[in-house]
């Protein structure tokens, strides 16, 4: 999938200097390793809507820190700082540890336009490993299915331990059960399922370029269509669960990253759009087998929910286009955006059961 990076920070040029010219960068240092010499700060390509750095010191183990200014840094930093904690402390999925977060605000500009001055930070330790995105596709046939394996147990696990409150945004507290939409402490409605879902997807669905025309109508009209008569258990939704946000060393995952904007859904929502993101994406003539791996995977640690056509409408519509509706490039070495089209057109046919 294409980056999305926010350009507020650093340049690949930065110097240490640049610190100062990022002042949420400078809040984090600061509170993390307080009084450490600086050697050098260096970006990561990284997707998300906030700058991600890492910044190593003379006299400390290197740090990373995600930020950026105001609205610019989506998600509520403190609700990714907690959840980090909450997953180390209950599963064995390995993310960076959170070392603190904060916000900072400038001084120099009214406090009654906070909104705009505002810059958010997150700091974790430095992880060992190289991009999976960039690594996938050179691995052996073999390595991939253990790969997707792991993909589908650390999703299952995820699933066995959060239930959440209700379906869409989580607000994190101390113990992580809040949600969009609260339930009434028997459970959630069927209906308010159905009408979360149904609305996402046609927010998906009504950011697609023109060319998507003709395949998009069908698919608003099964969603429209679609009923359900027992609303599933609010679990976490890592939306953006792929190998594009994990490391890779010696073949064996070391981090999942990026957990920003965490969500709460249904869970065939996750495992549809986390296996489009793994199968369906690199290696075409494998799609069936890492599929497979990748729910054997789910299944170790989780019964697999029935996922079905409106949850892989939903799940292809999503990844199709980025935050800034550009269309996202699968395969690696990414295909130009006419390829990607095709690509994105033809699951979303699939999904959508239509002939192309």
């Amino acid at each position: 999938m294409s980056g999305d990076d926010s350009g507020d920070g650093p340049s690949a040029s930065a110097s240490v200097d640049a610190i100062t010219d990022a002042p949420w960068l400078e809040a984090a240092v600061s509170a993390v390793r307080p009084g450490r010499s600086v050697a050098s700060v260096s970006p990561v390509e990284a997707g998300g809507r906030r700058s991600t750095l890492v910044v190593r010191f003379a006299d400390a183990e290197p740090i990373v820190v995600r930020g950026g200014r105001g609205r610019e840094a989506g998600g509520s930093v403190a609700t990714e700082g907690i959840l980090l904690a909450a997953i180390i402390d209950r599963t064995a999925v390995p993310v960076p540890e959170p070392l603190g977060w904060g916000s900072v605000t400038d001084g120099s500009i009214e406090s009654g336009d906070e909104s705009q001055n505002a810059g958010e930070w997150l700091a974790t330790r430095f992880v060992e490993g190289d991009d999976l995105h960039g690594r996938f596709c050179g691995f052996s046939s073999t390595a991939r299915r253990e790969i997707a394996r792991s993909f589908g147990r650390y999703l299952g696990e995820l699933h066995a331990v959060f239930r959440l409150d209700g379906y869409g945004r989580i607000v994190a507290d101390d113990t992580l059960e809040s949600g969009e939409e609260a339930d009434n402490g028997e459970g959630p409605e069927a209906s308010t399922w159905r009408d979360w879902l149904v609305r996402r997807g046609h927010g998906s669905l009504d950011r697609l370029p023109a060319e998507f025309d003709g395949i998009a109508e069908p698919a608003r009209d099964r969603l429209d269509a679609w009923s359900v008569e027992t609303a599933p258990v609010p679990r976490l939704y890592p939306w953006d669960l792929r190998p594009g946000n994990a490391l890779v060393a010696d073949g064996e995952i070391t981090a999942v990253v990026d957990w920003e904007s965490p969500l709460a859904a249904g869970a065939a929502l996750s495992v549809a759009k986390a296996e489009h993101l793994l199968a369906d994406w690199y290696v075409p003539e494998e799609a069936d087998a890492l599929r497979r791996a990748f729910r054997t995977g789910y299944a170790e640690e989780q019964p697999l929910p029935v996922v079905d056509d409106v949850h892989q409408i939903v799940a292809v519509a999503e990844a199709a286009v980025d935050s800034r509706g550009r269309v996202t490039n699968p395969r690696y070495p990414p295909v130009d955006r006419s390829e990607a089209v095709r690509f994105h057109r033809g699951r979303l046919a699939d999904a959508a059961g239509i002939e192309e």
